[in-house]
């Protein structure tokens, strides 16, 4: 027993159908996202966020200075110390992507949420043209 080619281009349509609804619900979920990333903007503690996080990615900065100078100043090291000065370093290193990646949250998702708005367009012409 096999699919003739009816069968065949009804199942196709159906999955596409299942894929085209799911990924329009993920879609809508990033464009609500963008809604709110803009109200959030707009609150007056926002700025004082946003310049705890800078203070903290500055102060960041410094420590990795400082462990950048710390294992430049000697050619010898005990391993442990070597050890923990690498460790230190690289967790201040991914505090401060963290701690950006916290500041840019709110434009990502509202760029994220423009794209997701012109797809969705897309998808209804889509729609609308079968």
């Amino acid at each position: 027993m096999g699919f003739d080619r009816a069968e065949f281009e009804e199942s196709i349509k159906k999955v596409t159908e299942k894929a085209t609804v799911e990924k329009s619900k993920e879609l809508f979920l990033v464009r609500k996202a963008a809604v709110d990333a803009t109200r959030l903007l707009g609150h007056p503690l926002w700025d004082e966020y946003q310049k705890t996080l800078q203070a903290l990615v500055d102060q960041a900065q410094e420590s990795l200075a400082a462990f950048d100078a710390a294992l430049c100043d000697s050619d010898e090291f005990e391993h442990v110390e070597l050890l923990k000065l690498k460790f230190g370093r690289a967790k201040v290193k991914e505090q401060i992507g963290c701690w950006n990646m916290a500041i840019d949250l709110p434009k990502k998702l509202m760029l994220d949420g423009e794209k997701a708005e012109e797809i969705l367009e897309s998808i209804d012409k889509e729609a609308s043209n079968t």
